[in-house]
């Protein structure tokens, strides 16, 4: 069941209107399919304000998509024609701007005292510190177990578990992270599959894939079925 609610949460996030909540302030809200904005809600829905227009300047967007909150209350929004991550105080001060090589699809942050962001792009998923620093990326464009297209939605409950909602391939994967270099094995049984094609970024901490489960979807997102009973290692060697 709760891999189900998360299925369910991933496929049902819709990129114009993600929302960013702070406890008894209503929250924000990445308004990216027509409008380039970000905008600030009460509690009550009703609208508070918004920033942000069409364009590549700092403070302006192309298809803002993803947004996401830390424990300091910065805002990370993904300005996915950009390339790029822009971060701004709850009220919209820019702050700064981290460039990527790839379209930023969609975010997510780990809670905990030492949180990291984790970014979906097309075929890869990047790991980054709150400063803007890369940690690492894995992944590889293509729709095989283990490979990427564009991720839609991401999520990470801990630093070593990351789902990823693949747009074009129907499916909805659970990667697992172990933070050491090692060689990959690749193994399939049911839904799993501890796939050798992560590519791990020599350039930066080194982190291989232990496991990577997916489910492929239906391409009609009606009632989705419930999520198999998933194992929760790989097979042994």
């Amino acid at each position: 069941m709760k891999h189900f609610v998360l299925l369910a949460a991933l496929v049902a996030s819709i990129a114009a209107l993600v929302t960013a909540p702070i406890a008894g302030q209503g929250g924000r809200v990445t308004d990216g399919y027509g409008n380039s904005r970000v905008a600030k809600f009460t509690r009550e829905g009703n609208l508070v304000k918004y920033w942000g227009d069409r364009g590549a300047r700092p403070g302006q967007f192309n298809t803002p998509h993803s947004i996401v909150m830390d424990r300091n209350q910065t805002l990370y929004v993904a300005d996915r024609q950009n390339n790029r991550v822009q971060v701004f105080d709850t009220d919209g001060k820019f702050k700064q701007e981290w460039d990527l090589d790839g379209l930023t699809w969609s975010l997510c942050i780990t809670p905990g005292p030492t949180q990291v962001i984790f970014i979906g792009s097309v075929g890869k998923v990047y790991k980054m510190g709150l400063d803007g620093k890369i940690l690492g990326t894995f992944g590889k464009l293509g729709r095989l177990p283990g490979w990427f297209d564009s991720i839609h939605a991401i999520a990470c409950p801990d630093e070593k578990t990351v789902y990823i909602a693949n747009e074009f391939s129907y499916r909805f994967d659970k990667v697992v992270l172990e933070y050491r270099s090692a060689s990959l094995r690749s193994y399939r049984r049911s839904v799993i599959f501890c796939a050798r094609q992560f590519q791990i970024s020599p350039t930066h901490r080194s982190f291989s894939v232990r496991q990577s489960m997916a489910f492929t979807m239906p391409k009609s997102f009606g009632i989705l079925p419930a999520l198999p009973n998933l194992p929760t290692s790989c097979p042994p060697s």
